[in-house]
């Protein structure tokens, strides 16, 4: 099964001809190219983002093949498979080194233990507090999906979508 997501990029002279690969060390589920899930938290990461020193962003779409994502979103089992792993690892660290671990240590523990070595990515969501983001008072029940691929191959294509001003 194939879905479109949507990936923003600073705006650059020329638009870019494939994906942006992050290779920041607090990224969320370490080194990869990142999508949102929904067009809409791709254009609001746009807008927010403070990495984007020019100023203004561009959002592209690319279809992805999604039949073998660890799906920790809607698959009850992925998610429990990650929350497991997650915890163990933590718990590992705070043993070993008495304090809680960063992301980078965490995604660094799985890349050593090869834990995602069999998967081309990982769909995961978080849960944003800000005010934008809902339309109840303090009722944060819309979720923040990201997928991070690993496996380039798995993205069959990707075109230029939209482009805006960073706030």
């Amino acid at each position: 099964m194939n879905k479109v997501l949507y990936q923003t990029l600073e705006k650059r002279k020329d638009k870019a001809i494939s994906a942006g690969y992050c290779k920041r060390p607090n990224a969320w589920l370490g080194n990869g190219y990142y999508f949102w899930y929904n067009e809409d938290d791709s254009i609001k990461w746009g807008q927010e983002s403070s990495y984007y020193k020019a100023g203004y962003f561009e959002v592209y779409k690319a279809e992805i093949y999604f039949d073998n994502i660890l799906n920790t979103v809607f698959d009850e089992e992925a998610y429990n498979f990650f929350l497991k792993i997650t915890e163990m690892a933590a718990k590992y660290f705070i043993k070993k080194i008495d304090i809680r671990p960063t992301i980078k240590q965490i995604n660094d523990y799985f890349k050593e233990k090869g834990i995602f070595k069999d998967i081309d990515g990982i769909l995961f969501q978080d849960i944003p507090t800000s005010k934008t983001y809902t339309l109840v008072e303090n009722l944060y029940y819309k979720k923040r999906i990201q997928l991070v691929v690993y496996n380039k191959d798995i993205i069959l294509t990707f075109t230029f979508h939209d482009e805006g001003a960073c706030l």
